[in-house]
């Protein structure tokens, strides 16, 4: 049995058959330990088994020796803690060596000599002191990054979730909202409860329904996973480049969605895009400011939409140009009969020219003046059935508790807003059928221009309507104009399309949208943004 002492630290080294074994107790195990087997190192080692106990206590446990030798483990605890070389001879290890290293540390354990003009109070630290403080450093350095690693693993298992439950919601209201307004379409048309109830079952299950519900689910996922996976590439915290190619990559799951949408969702993402980007130019001074910069673009818009109405129905979808003619009580064949045919240049049977036609009867019944007055009114009323659930199912949805505090003020509030939109829109169909009637009378005859001059026309209608939904018609009607002149120039054949250039267009539009600040989106698009995204994102 060998015995060493170094303060506190008690070396047992004992051979108990052909076994033998190392206990250490103290917290200055790497030190002496090292010194230890400098000088036992003269043995030959081959590989043993070791076992900790609990840190900084531990016990070496060998295995079977060789005769005249031990076969330890303290060769491999020496590679794993130390760095110093070994030598092919080591020094011999005798009780009289293990003496005079206990005897050199002990004369390092008294005082030093003071300096001349030093500090008296102040001791010079030793090596081990030394040593000490610099295995605790260095594993306080590895606990505190072991820590932000597990930290950084639990965020990003915080954020995956986030995105799976956002991008599930985001199908859930995607697929719900389609199904609803299926369903409720369909419904004028289900002539008995057994047959209702199986077409509402297969409106459900229809492949177009479900489709537009990946496609929103997936843009919400795509989105929140790319920007995880960016923000870990790039480092950091989440930022403007991070959001941007989120947004882009996000873009693609346009493709997922039906090919007759893509159209119509791209531009008015692009028509959002810029709205966001020039509320940004404007308030850095890039761009001017106009007061009244949306009733300009709406009456532009309605040119181009008017147009398409009057002239070359075909460039609106059919469902919008029935709505246009219900709600201005226009008859297709009316139109077709009295303007279309005579500008389309049709001949009658004989191979002449058409004459021209009179508004009455085919166009409408009354004199252009009477039947104008008369369809204000009337227009009215319809107005009415559209925009009274438009502004009350909101306010009973979002400001129920304000409709129960004060019901009577918050209703007539509502209603007059109603009016407002109701004598905006009954206005509208007024004003293009004055302008129309007043050409074909003046002139006789039927221009394509007449439609753009109505369409400009409505510019003044607008003002019935409150300045803050001024902005929403347009950006309504903004990307419908901007539909009908692609097609008009690619039937003329100015532009080409590109295939996919929609699925370009919308991620480029999502890209910018994600990377704006929060401060430059209407109050309510934030709102809706950070529902279907998160509230963490923007």
């Amino acid at each position: 049995m060998i015995h060493g002492y170094h303060g506190n630290v008690t070396v047992s080294i004992g051979f108990v058959e052909d076994l033998f074994s190392i206990e250490i107790c103290t917290e200055d195990v790497l030190q002496w330990t090292h010194l230890l087997l400098q000088q036992y190192r003269k043995y030959q080692y081959n590989t043993g088994i070791f076992r900790f106990r609990t840190f900084p206590s531990f016990k070496l446990v060998t295995s079977r020796r060789s005769p005249g030798q031990p076969n330890a483990a303290m060769e491999r605890i020496y590679s794993a803690f130390f760095t110093t070389e070994r030598r092919r001879e080591p020094p011999e290890l005798t009780a009289a060596a293990l003496e005079l290293h206990n005897e050199t540390q002990k004369s390092q354990r008294q005082p030093p000599l003071l300096r001349p003009g030093g500090d008296s109070g102040r001791r010079r630290p030793d090596a081990k002191d030394e040593s000490t403080h610099e295995t605790k450093r260095h594993a306080a350095a590895r606990r505190q990054e072991v820590e932000k690693m597990v930290m950084n693993w639990i965020s990003v298992k915080k954020d995956l979730e986030a995105a799976c439950q956002a991008a599930a919601r985001a199908f859930l209201l995607a697929y719900g909202a389609k199904a609803f307004t299926a369903v409720l379409l369909a419904s004028r048309k289900w002539s008995s409860l057994e047959y209702g109830y199986a077409d509402a079952a297969r409106l459900l299950l229809k492949g177009d329904t479900l489709r537009f519900g990946v496609f929103f689910g997936s843009l919400v996922g795509i989105f929140r996973v790319t920007e995880l996976v960016t923000r870990a590439a790039r480092g950091g915290e989440r930022d403007a480049i991070n959001l941007a190619i989120a947004g882009a990559v996000s873009g693609s799951a346009l493709l997922l969605d039906s090919p007759s949408r893509r159209n119509t969702i791209s531009l008015y993402i692009f028509v959002r895009m810029l709205d966001v980007v020039c509320r940004h130019l404007m308030s850095i001074g890039v761009l001017p400011t106009w007061r009244y910069s949306s009733e300009m673009l709406f009456a532009l818009s309605n040119a181009a939409i008017m147009y398409a109405f009057v002239v070359d129905p075909s460039l609106l979808p059919k469902g919008y140009y029935h709505w246009i003619c219900r709600i201005g009580a226009v008859n297709h064949h009316g139109l077709e009969y009295t303007i279309r045919q005579r500008m389309r240049g049709q001949l009658d049977t004989h191979g002449n020219p058409l004459p021209f036609r009179l508004c009455q009867p085919h166009y409408h019944m009354e004199s252009c003046v009477t039947h104008a007055i008369k369809e204000w009114i009337n227009g009215l009323g319809r107005s009415m059935q559209i925009y009274l659930p438009v502004h009350f199912l909101p306010a009973m949805f979002f400001r129920f508790q304000q409709l129960q505090g004060a019901p009577v003020s918050t209703t007539a509030r509502i209603s007059y807003a109603a009016l407002c939109s109701s004598a905006f829109l009954t206005s509208y169909q007024t004003v293009v059928k004055l302008v129309v009637c007043t050409a074909r009378n003046a002139f006789h005859r039927d221009f394509a221009a007449t439609s753009l001059v109505a369409g400009i026309a409505t510019g003044g209608a607008l003002f019935f309507e409150h300045t803050k939904r001024r902005f929403e018609l347009m950006l309504y009607c903004f990307p419908r104009a901007l539909d009908i002149v692609w097609q008009v120039l690619k039937r003329r054949g100015l532009v080409r399309y590109v295939k996919h250039s929609e699925v370009v267009l919308f991620c480029l539009s999502m890209s910018l949208i994600m990377s704006t600040p929060a401060r430059y989106f209407k109050p309510t698009y934030l709102r809706i943004l950070r529902f279907i995204f998160g509230g963490d994102i923007i």
